[in-house]
Protein backbone atom coordinates (compact mmCIF):
# COMPACT_ATOMS: atom_id res chain seq x y z
CA UNK A 1 0.00 0.00 0.00
CA UNK A 2 1.30 3.45 -0.88
CA UNK A 3 1.55 5.98 1.92
CA UNK A 4 -1.22 8.57 2.03
CA UNK A 5 0.10 11.92 0.85
CA UNK A 6 -0.62 15.17 2.71
CA UNK A 7 -2.93 16.15 -0.15
CA UNK A 8 -4.89 12.93 0.31
CA UNK A 9 -5.07 13.54 4.07
CA UNK A 10 -6.54 16.99 3.45
CA UNK A 11 -9.10 15.47 1.10
CA UNK A 12 -9.98 12.83 3.69
CA UNK A 13 -10.44 15.54 6.34
CA UNK A 14 -12.74 17.42 3.98
CA UNK A 15 -14.72 14.24 3.36
CA UNK A 16 -15.09 13.71 7.10
CA UNK A 17 -16.35 17.29 7.55
CA UNK A 18 -18.87 16.59 4.79
CA UNK A 19 -20.13 13.62 6.80
CA UNK A 20 -20.85 15.90 9.73
CA UNK A 21 -22.40 18.73 7.74
CA UNK A 22 -24.07 17.26 4.69
CA UNK A 23 -24.72 13.84 3.23
CA UNK A 24 -23.32 10.68 4.72
CA UNK A 25 -23.55 8.66 1.45
CA UNK A 26 -21.77 11.39 -0.55
CA UNK A 27 -19.02 11.71 2.04
CA UNK A 28 -18.56 7.95 2.23
CA UNK A 29 -18.27 7.72 -1.55
CA UNK A 30 -15.75 10.57 -1.60
CA UNK A 31 -13.66 8.92 1.10
CA UNK A 32 -13.76 5.58 -0.72
CA UNK A 33 -12.63 7.12 -4.00
CA UNK A 34 -9.79 8.99 -2.32
CA UNK A 35 -8.67 5.86 -0.50
CA UNK A 36 -8.76 3.85 -3.74
CA UNK A 37 -6.49 6.36 -5.44
CA UNK A 38 -3.88 6.15 -2.68
CA UNK A 39 -2.96 2.60 -3.62
CA UNK A 40 -5.10 0.62 -1.23
CA UNK A 41 -4.35 -3.09 -1.71
CA UNK A 42 -7.99 -3.79 -2.49
CA UNK A 43 -7.94 -1.50 -5.51
CA UNK A 44 -4.34 -1.56 -6.69
CA UNK A 45 -2.64 -4.43 -8.50
CA UNK A 46 1.11 -4.24 -8.89
CA UNK A 47 1.98 -5.83 -12.21
CA UNK A 48 5.35 -7.51 -12.62
CA UNK A 49 5.06 -7.43 -16.42
CA UNK A 50 7.88 -5.16 -17.52
CA UNK A 51 9.61 -3.94 -20.65
CA UNK A 52 11.85 -7.01 -20.78
CA UNK A 53 8.77 -9.24 -21.08
CA UNK A 54 7.38 -7.16 -23.94
CA UNK A 55 10.75 -7.17 -25.72
CA UNK A 56 11.00 -10.95 -25.34
CA UNK A 57 7.47 -11.36 -26.70
CA UNK A 58 8.14 -9.17 -29.72
CA UNK A 59 11.55 -10.70 -30.46
CA UNK A 60 13.46 -7.47 -29.87
CA UNK A 61 16.82 -8.95 -28.85
CA UNK A 62 18.60 -5.58 -28.93
CA UNK A 63 16.16 -4.12 -26.41
CA UNK A 64 16.35 -7.25 -24.25
CA UNK A 65 20.15 -6.88 -24.22
CA UNK A 66 19.90 -3.19 -23.35
CA UNK A 67 17.39 -3.88 -20.58
CA UNK A 68 19.67 -6.58 -19.13
CA UNK A 69 22.67 -4.26 -19.32
CA UNK A 70 20.76 -1.70 -17.26
CA UNK A 71 18.96 -4.23 -15.03
CA UNK A 72 20.80 -7.59 -14.90
CA UNK A 73 18.46 -8.76 -12.14
CA UNK A 74 15.63 -8.96 -14.72
CA UNK A 75 17.13 -12.02 -16.45
CA UNK A 76 14.75 -14.35 -14.60
CA UNK A 77 12.14 -11.79 -13.54
CA UNK A 78 8.69 -13.36 -13.75
CA UNK A 79 5.65 -11.60 -15.16
CA UNK A 80 2.11 -11.79 -13.80
CA UNK A 81 1.80 -15.38 -15.06
CA UNK A 82 5.03 -16.46 -13.42
CA UNK A 83 6.89 -16.51 -16.74
CA UNK A 84 10.41 -15.16 -17.03
CA UNK A 85 11.58 -13.75 -20.38
CA UNK A 86 12.94 -17.13 -21.56
CA UNK A 87 9.49 -18.72 -21.23
CA UNK A 88 7.91 -15.89 -23.20
CA UNK A 89 10.52 -15.97 -25.96
CA UNK A 90 10.29 -19.77 -26.24
CA UNK A 91 6.48 -19.68 -26.42
CA UNK A 92 6.61 -17.02 -29.13
CA UNK A 93 9.39 -18.81 -31.05
CA UNK A 94 11.64 -15.76 -30.76
CA UNK A 95 14.84 -17.72 -31.21
CA UNK A 96 17.03 -14.64 -31.36
CA UNK A 97 15.88 -13.75 -27.84
CA UNK A 98 16.06 -17.39 -26.69
CA UNK A 99 19.71 -17.52 -27.82
CA UNK A 100 20.53 -14.25 -26.05
CA UNK A 101 18.87 -15.27 -22.79
CA UNK A 102 20.55 -18.68 -22.81
CA UNK A 103 23.92 -17.02 -23.44
CA UNK A 104 23.26 -14.69 -20.47
CA UNK A 105 22.54 -17.70 -18.23
CA UNK A 106 18.75 -17.63 -17.95
CA UNK A 107 17.28 -20.36 -15.75
CA UNK A 108 16.82 -23.19 -18.21
CA UNK A 109 14.36 -25.37 -16.31
CA UNK A 110 12.51 -22.84 -14.18
CA UNK A 111 8.79 -23.43 -13.90
CA UNK A 112 6.10 -20.84 -14.54
CA UNK A 113 2.62 -20.94 -13.09
CA UNK A 114 1.27 -24.35 -14.04
CA UNK A 115 4.73 -25.91 -13.92
CA UNK A 116 5.69 -25.30 -17.54
CA UNK A 117 9.36 -24.94 -18.45
CA UNK A 118 10.56 -23.11 -21.56
CA UNK A 119 10.87 -26.52 -23.26
CA UNK A 120 7.21 -27.32 -22.52
CA UNK A 121 6.15 -24.05 -24.15
CA UNK A 122 8.42 -24.32 -27.18
CA UNK A 123 7.26 -27.91 -27.76
CA UNK A 124 3.60 -26.99 -27.38
CA UNK A 125 3.94 -24.11 -29.83
CA UNK A 126 5.86 -26.21 -32.35
CA UNK A 127 9.04 -24.16 -32.34
CA UNK A 128 11.64 -26.69 -33.46
CA UNK A 129 14.51 -24.18 -33.34
CA UNK A 130 13.80 -23.20 -29.74
CA UNK A 131 13.35 -26.86 -28.75
CA UNK A 132 16.71 -27.68 -30.36
CA UNK A 133 18.42 -24.76 -28.63
CA UNK A 134 17.01 -25.70 -25.23
CA UNK A 135 17.96 -29.36 -25.65
CA UNK A 136 21.47 -28.34 -26.71
CA UNK A 137 21.77 -26.54 -23.35
CA UNK A 138 20.63 -29.73 -21.58
CA UNK A 139 17.07 -28.73 -20.74
CA UNK A 140 15.32 -31.52 -18.84
CA UNK A 141 13.48 -33.33 -21.62
CA UNK A 142 11.17 -35.25 -19.28
CA UNK A 143 10.34 -32.57 -16.73
CA UNK A 144 6.66 -32.69 -15.78
CA UNK A 145 4.31 -29.74 -15.38
CA UNK A 146 1.61 -29.49 -12.70
CA UNK A 147 -0.63 -31.81 -14.74
CA UNK A 148 2.17 -34.40 -15.01
CA UNK A 149 2.72 -33.63 -18.73
CA UNK A 150 6.18 -33.77 -20.25
CA UNK A 151 7.17 -31.57 -23.21
CA UNK A 152 6.51 -34.62 -25.44
CA UNK A 153 2.99 -34.96 -24.02
CA UNK A 154 2.29 -31.31 -24.73
CA UNK A 155 3.68 -31.58 -28.26
CA UNK A 156 1.37 -34.52 -28.94
CA UNK A 157 -1.65 -32.76 -27.40
CA UNK A 158 -1.06 -29.79 -29.69
CA UNK A 159 -0.49 -32.03 -32.73
CA UNK A 160 3.14 -31.03 -33.13
CA UNK A 161 4.24 -34.34 -34.62
CA UNK A 162 7.68 -33.19 -35.80
CA UNK A 163 8.43 -31.77 -32.35
CA UNK A 164 7.21 -34.96 -30.69
CA UNK A 165 9.61 -36.96 -32.84
CA UNK A 166 12.48 -34.55 -32.05
CA UNK A 167 11.81 -34.95 -28.34
CA UNK A 168 11.66 -38.77 -28.66
CA UNK A 169 15.02 -38.74 -30.45
CA UNK A 170 16.41 -36.86 -27.45
CA UNK A 171 15.03 -39.26 -24.83
CA UNK A 172 11.59 -37.73 -24.41
CA UNK A 173 8.83 -39.85 -22.94
CA UNK A 174 5.20 -39.21 -22.11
Amino acid sequence: MNPVSPTHLDALRLAMKTILKNSLPAAALAALLIWANTGCALFHHHSTYGPIHQYAKSGDAASVAAELAAHPDELNLTDDLGQPPLHIAAAQCRTNVVALLLAKGAALDSKATGGATPLHLAAQEGCADAVTMLLAKDAKVNERDDQARTPLTRAKQWHRDAIAELLRQNGGVE
